[in-house]
Protein backbone atom coordinates (compact mmCIF):
# COMPACT_ATOMS: atom_id res chain seq x y z
CA UNK A 1 0.00 0.00 0.00
CA UNK A 2 1.40 3.42 -0.92
CA UNK A 3 1.59 5.44 2.26
CA UNK A 4 1.49 8.94 0.78
CA UNK A 5 -0.67 8.39 -2.28
CA UNK A 6 -0.70 7.17 -5.86
CA UNK A 7 1.44 8.60 -8.67
CA UNK A 8 -0.68 6.93 -11.32
CA UNK A 9 -2.92 3.94 -11.81
CA UNK A 10 -2.40 1.54 -14.69
CA UNK A 11 -5.45 -0.14 -16.21
CA UNK A 12 -4.15 -3.06 -18.25
CA UNK A 13 -5.99 -4.68 -21.16
CA UNK A 14 -4.78 -7.57 -23.23
CA UNK A 15 -5.53 -6.97 -26.88
CA UNK A 16 -5.79 -10.72 -27.22
CA UNK A 17 -8.96 -10.80 -25.09
CA UNK A 18 -12.51 -9.70 -25.77
CA UNK A 19 -14.24 -7.03 -23.70
CA UNK A 20 -17.86 -5.98 -23.79
CA UNK A 21 -19.03 -2.42 -23.38
CA UNK A 22 -20.60 -3.51 -20.06
CA UNK A 23 -17.30 -4.89 -18.76
CA UNK A 24 -15.49 -1.68 -19.61
CA UNK A 25 -18.28 0.32 -17.96
CA UNK A 26 -18.00 -1.86 -14.86
CA UNK A 27 -14.27 -1.19 -14.64
CA UNK A 28 -14.87 2.55 -14.77
CA UNK A 29 -17.68 2.29 -12.23
CA UNK A 30 -15.53 0.29 -9.79
CA UNK A 31 -12.59 2.68 -10.08
CA UNK A 32 -14.86 5.67 -9.52
CA UNK A 33 -16.60 3.98 -6.56
CA UNK A 34 -13.33 2.95 -4.90
CA UNK A 35 -11.23 6.03 -5.55
CA UNK A 36 -13.53 8.83 -6.67
CA UNK A 37 -13.67 10.54 -10.06
CA UNK A 38 -10.30 12.27 -9.57
CA UNK A 39 -8.59 8.88 -10.07
CA UNK A 40 -9.15 9.34 -13.80
CA UNK A 41 -6.62 12.19 -13.68
CA UNK A 42 -3.98 9.62 -12.67
CA UNK A 43 -5.05 6.81 -14.97
CA UNK A 44 -3.05 5.34 -17.86
CA UNK A 45 -4.38 2.54 -20.07
CA UNK A 46 -1.78 -0.10 -20.95
CA UNK A 47 -2.49 -2.46 -23.82
CA UNK A 48 -0.53 -5.70 -23.94
CA UNK A 49 -0.36 -7.84 -27.04
CA UNK A 50 0.38 -4.88 -29.30
CA UNK A 51 1.44 -7.32 -32.00
CA UNK A 52 -2.29 -7.98 -32.71
CA UNK A 53 -3.40 -4.33 -32.55
CA UNK A 54 -4.24 -3.98 -36.23
CA UNK A 55 -6.59 -6.95 -36.03
CA UNK A 56 -8.39 -5.59 -32.96
CA UNK A 57 -9.38 -2.04 -33.93
CA UNK A 58 -12.99 -2.85 -32.91
CA UNK A 59 -11.77 -3.38 -29.35
CA UNK A 60 -10.50 0.19 -29.25
CA UNK A 61 -14.02 1.44 -30.00
CA UNK A 62 -15.31 -0.39 -26.92
CA UNK A 63 -12.44 0.84 -24.76
CA UNK A 64 -12.86 4.40 -26.03
CA UNK A 65 -14.94 5.23 -22.94
CA UNK A 66 -11.98 4.54 -20.67
CA UNK A 67 -9.57 6.36 -22.96
CA UNK A 68 -11.80 9.42 -22.97
CA UNK A 69 -11.95 9.69 -19.16
CA UNK A 70 -8.17 9.38 -18.79
CA UNK A 71 -7.40 12.02 -21.44
CA UNK A 72 -6.44 9.38 -24.01
CA UNK A 73 -3.32 8.36 -22.07
CA UNK A 74 -2.37 4.95 -23.38
CA UNK A 75 0.70 2.83 -23.97
CA UNK A 76 0.87 -0.26 -26.16
CA UNK A 77 3.23 -3.12 -25.33
CA UNK A 78 4.21 -5.69 -27.93
CA UNK A 79 4.75 -8.77 -25.78
CA UNK A 80 6.29 -10.87 -28.54
CA UNK A 81 9.06 -8.53 -29.62
CA UNK A 82 12.60 -9.77 -29.07
CA UNK A 83 13.99 -6.39 -30.08
CA UNK A 84 15.71 -5.04 -26.93
CA UNK A 85 15.50 -1.51 -28.28
CA UNK A 86 11.74 -1.76 -28.73
CA UNK A 87 11.34 -3.29 -25.24
CA UNK A 88 13.36 -0.42 -23.76
CA UNK A 89 11.32 2.12 -25.73
CA UNK A 90 8.06 0.59 -24.47
CA UNK A 91 9.22 0.88 -20.84
CA UNK A 92 10.46 4.43 -21.38
CA UNK A 93 7.15 5.35 -22.96
CA UNK A 94 5.25 4.06 -19.92
CA UNK A 95 7.52 5.85 -17.45
CA UNK A 96 7.27 9.07 -19.49
CA UNK A 97 3.48 8.74 -19.32
CA UNK A 98 3.67 8.37 -15.51
CA UNK A 99 5.86 11.49 -15.36
CA UNK A 100 3.34 13.30 -17.57
CA UNK A 101 0.53 12.33 -15.19
CA UNK A 102 2.52 13.55 -12.20
CA UNK A 103 3.33 16.85 -13.95
CA UNK A 104 -0.24 17.41 -15.06
CA UNK A 105 -1.33 16.91 -11.43
CA UNK A 106 1.20 19.43 -10.18
CA UNK A 107 3.35 16.71 -8.62
CA UNK A 108 0.54 15.96 -6.18
CA UNK A 109 -0.08 12.33 -5.31
CA UNK A 110 -3.62 11.04 -5.59
CA UNK A 111 -5.39 10.66 -2.27
CA UNK A 112 -9.00 10.58 -1.19
CA UNK A 113 -10.85 9.86 2.02
CA UNK A 114 -11.37 6.17 1.25
CA UNK A 115 -7.72 5.72 0.33
CA UNK A 116 -6.68 7.49 3.54
CA UNK A 117 -9.07 5.27 5.50
CA UNK A 118 -7.46 2.18 3.93
CA UNK A 119 -4.05 3.45 5.02
CA UNK A 120 -5.34 4.06 8.57
CA UNK A 121 -6.96 0.61 8.66
CA UNK A 122 -3.75 -1.00 7.45
CA UNK A 123 -1.81 0.77 10.22
CA UNK A 124 -4.40 -0.33 12.77
CA UNK A 125 -4.10 -3.94 11.62
CA UNK A 126 -0.31 -3.79 11.87
CA UNK A 127 -0.61 -2.30 15.39
CA UNK A 128 -3.05 -5.04 16.39
CA UNK A 129 -0.72 -7.71 15.04
CA UNK A 130 2.12 -6.23 17.10
CA UNK A 131 -0.16 -6.20 20.17
CA UNK A 132 -1.08 -9.84 19.60
CA UNK A 133 2.59 -10.79 19.29
CA UNK A 134 3.35 -8.95 22.55
CA UNK A 135 0.40 -10.61 24.31
CA UNK A 136 1.49 -14.06 23.07
CA UNK A 137 5.02 -13.39 24.27
CA UNK A 138 3.77 -12.35 27.72
CA UNK A 139 1.44 -15.35 27.85
CA UNK A 140 4.33 -17.68 27.00
CA UNK A 141 6.52 -16.09 29.69
CA UNK A 142 3.75 -16.40 32.27
CA UNK A 143 3.19 -20.02 31.28
CA UNK A 144 6.89 -20.77 31.68
CA UNK A 145 6.88 -19.13 35.13
CA UNK A 146 3.72 -20.94 36.20
CA UNK A 147 4.87 -24.46 35.20
CA UNK A 148 7.21 -25.03 38.18
CA UNK A 149 4.53 -23.76 40.58
CA UNK A 150 1.89 -25.99 38.98
CA UNK A 151 4.21 -29.01 39.15
CA UNK A 152 4.87 -28.41 42.82
CA UNK A 153 1.16 -27.98 43.60
CA UNK A 154 0.20 -31.05 41.54
CA UNK A 155 2.77 -33.16 43.36
CA UNK A 156 1.24 -32.24 46.72
CA UNK A 157 4.00 -29.92 47.70
CA UNK A 158 3.18 -26.56 49.22
CA UNK A 159 4.83 -23.22 49.21
CA UNK A 160 5.34 -21.49 52.54
CA UNK A 161 4.10 -17.97 52.88
CA UNK A 162 6.52 -15.42 54.14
Amino acid sequence: MASAGIHSILVVFSLKSRYSKEEVGAILHCLKKLFGEKIYDCMIVVFTGGDVLRKKMSLLKIIWEILSVCKNRKVVFDNRTKDKGKQTQQRKSLLAMVDEVMNSNGGQLYTNELFQELIRAEKEILDLKEGIKLFESIEKSNSELYQPVKKRLDSGGAYKRA
